[in-house]
């Protein structure tokens, strides 16, 4: 499960009962393009300091370091950060860096029939 701890933003999920979790409102948003797919603490020690997964954890992590991340993953090219699940668990769950747009449900529902609109 990802927790949100001081990270804010816009969290992500394809499964709707991970969803449903965080809250009684859902919103649809476009599944990302530019997607680093790592582990937290991984990616903490990348790019913001290398005691991450060491000294600490990703869940101790202050609102400054979490947009030090960021920052750092926009500069590089990534609208997403994907978090690894578990093996054999196929749930994607993303943090994604910048506001995203909302899609409509119609929107939503073409996107997953494959329609162009």
């Amino acid at each position: 499960m990802i927790s949100l701890g001081e990270a804010g933003g816009t969290w992500a999920t394809d499964n709707i009962d991970n969803a449903l979790m965080y809250g009684d409102q859902i919103s649809i948003v476009p599944k990302p393009q530019r997607i680093l797919r790592s582990r937290m603490d991984n990616v903490f020690a990348k790019y913001v300091d290398q005691k991450f997964g060491k000294d600490y954890h990703f869940d101790d992590a202050t609102p400054e370091e979490w947009a030090k991340l960021r920052k750092g993953l926009l500069e590089n090219g990534y609208d997403a950060l994907e978090i690894t699940t578990s093996s054999g668990e196929s749930v994607q769950h993303f943090l994604i860096l910048e506001e995203p747009r909302l899609l409509s449900i119609e929107k939503a529902l073409a996107n997953l029939a494959g329609e162009d609109s």
